[in-house]
């Protein structure tokens, strides 16, 4: 086996191929992989009479968690996927020429007062 230190110490980064020799061999004698699609479910859609009723609960029930509301809101009102709303920090709220914005994706929405 060679030894490794010379590469490592050399000015210029040297860079290794991402396969291996040996699979570079597994795929030149291999057959055609084919690799199914996972099927997708069909989305769970709400009628809209649903949609109105939990969006007036996130709304309105000060029994449900205030970050569980305000993202059902986020959610139910401009249609955000949940991983987005996640991400959302508190600057995603903000005070434009006196009133209240919300930043999705760097786009302020203005917001009803209260």
């Amino acid at each position: 086996m060679k030894s490794t230190s010379g590469w490592r110490r050399a000015a210029v980064p040297v860079r290794r191929s991402a396969t291996s020799s040996s699979g570079q061999h597994a795929a030149a004698t291999a057959g055609t992989l084919v690799v199914p699609v996972r099927p997708r479910p069909d989305p769970v859609c709400l009628d809209e009479d649903s949609h109105w009723e939990i969006l007036h609960q996130c709304l309105s029930d000060t029994a449900l968690p205030l970050d569980i509301r305000c993202a059902g809101a986020v959610l139910f009102l401009f249609g955000q996927e949940v991983t987005r709303i996640a991400a959302l920090s508190t600057d995603a709220m903000a005070v434009r020429n006196q009133e209240t914005v919300l930043l999705l994706d760097h786009v302020p929405i203005r917001l009803p007062a209260p």
